[in-house]
């Protein structure tokens, strides 16, 4: 999805373990990513937000798409989640209806500020703590560099 103003995302390393837990899953975002040096002693995978998050849904699909193991719904606002129901609330943003879906595996994968994890936060769930590295770094999208290529970095 190059051209987009996606943010750029950071895969740690630690993360990167993580996904090479499922086979095929870290293949799939090294090739969507490039691997930086974000700053000494920490080594860093950055892919665009967007294309992270079709890869992911692609495996998803593939893994388990024609199952009824996976329910994936967009367009959606959690506004309570309850856990020994097993019971998100949420609101169709299009049709502005409430609904109660049950789940056996809620992902909260909301943004950084998670509206599922406040809630669960809120109701003392889970435990959060925000850690802030002592860097700074801006994104800068250029315009299309006529001799520059991917396989130049």
């Amino acid at each position: 999805m190059a051209g987009d103003n996606a943010f750029g995302f950071g895969i740690s390393q630690k993360s990167q373990e993580i996904l090479g837990k499922t086979p095929g899953l870290l293949e799939a975002v090294e090739s969507i990513s490039q691997p930086t040096a974000f700053a000494p002693g920490i080594e860093l995978r950055i892919v665009n937000r967007r294309e992270l998050c079709a890869e992911l849904l692609h495996e998803l699909q593939q893994e388990f798409g024609n199952s009824d193991r996976l329910e994936v719904n967009f367009g959606m606002a959690v506004t309570n989640v309850n856990t020994s129901a097993q019971v998100v609330t949420v609101v169709d943003e299009t049709s502005n209806t409430t609904l109660q879906q049950p789940y056996s595996l809620l992902i909260a994968a909301d943004s950084a500020n998670s509206a599922v994890r406040s809630r669960l936060v809120e109701q003392g769930q889970l435990e959060c703590q925000r850690f802030y590295a002592d860097y700074t770094w801006k994104a800068l999208q250029l315009p299309k560099q006529p001799l520059l290529s991917a396989s130049t970095f």
